[in-house]
């Protein structure tokens, strides 16, 4: 159970760093 939640926390994390990425790239490109 404990690593399904740091598998959960990594990639929550992962997520909201590529949305972040993203629209740091669409600010970026317009």
């Amino acid at each position: 159970m404990s690593n399904l939640r740091i598998f959960l926390d990594r990639f929550l994390g992962f997520g909201i760093f590529y949305k972040f990425f993203s629209v740091l790239g669409m600010i970026l490109i317009c």
